[in-house]
């Protein structure tokens, strides 16, 4: 199945391509407007209620640089096989935020959210059950939110007995990323 997504990917003509044979209608082609700072797409986030229309501008500009794939998951670092892991990593690099930031910014949109939608009235027990399971929704949310290279720390927390709380799965993968970043 690789190697047919490779073949529709790849076109062999004398266009400009490197050796691995990727030219610019591979999604594994980067263009020198293909950064981060560059991806800007005229709408900014600022929450819930433009979160449709920035998600519809920022899935057109993805797809018109062919780097949805990247986002949706359907591209995946052995979609197109060992050769092309390195150039997998750099291309996914473009959206990749450090964990802080992103959780930051997951926080915010947490808190948006509470001030929107507060918490239900009423007894003890079922605040307490409300609290919880939103709680654990949203170390879901985070968990499965982080790239690949968390996949080992994700799967770690996952199993622990005690499942922790968000703050505390956030220092665990923080400090998974602290020992990436030393070991490099």
């Amino acid at each position: 199945m690789a190697k047919e997504k490779v073949k529709c990917y790849c076109h062999y003509s004398n266009r400009s391509k490197d050796q691995l044979g990727i030219d610019y209608h591979h999604p594994l082609f980067l263009h020198a407007s293909d950064a981060p700072s560059s991806m800007s797409i005229g709408t900014p986030l600022v929450g819930m209620e433009n979160y449709s229309i920035w998600c519809e501008a920022m899935q057109l500009s993805l797809l018109t640089r062919n780097k949805l794939g990247f986002v949706d998951r359907s591209i995946n670092r052995g979609t197109f096989g060992p050769a092309y892991e390195l150039l997998w990593d750099r291309c996914n690099a473009i959206g990749t935020l450090s964990v802080s930031t992103y959780y930051s910014k997951l926080k915010d949109l947490w808190d948006e959210y509470d001030s929107l939608r507060p918490p239900p009235c009423c007894d003890y027990t079922k605040s307490k059950d409300y609290a919880t399971h939103i709680q654990y929704q949203r170390l879901l949310q985070f968990l499965m939110g982080l790239n690949d290279g968390y996949a080992n720390a994700r799967s770690q927390i996952l199993m622990k007995s005690h499942v922790p709380n968000v703050n505390q799965a956030y220092a665990m993968v923080l400090q998974d990323e602290t020992q990436k970043n030393y070991s490099r």
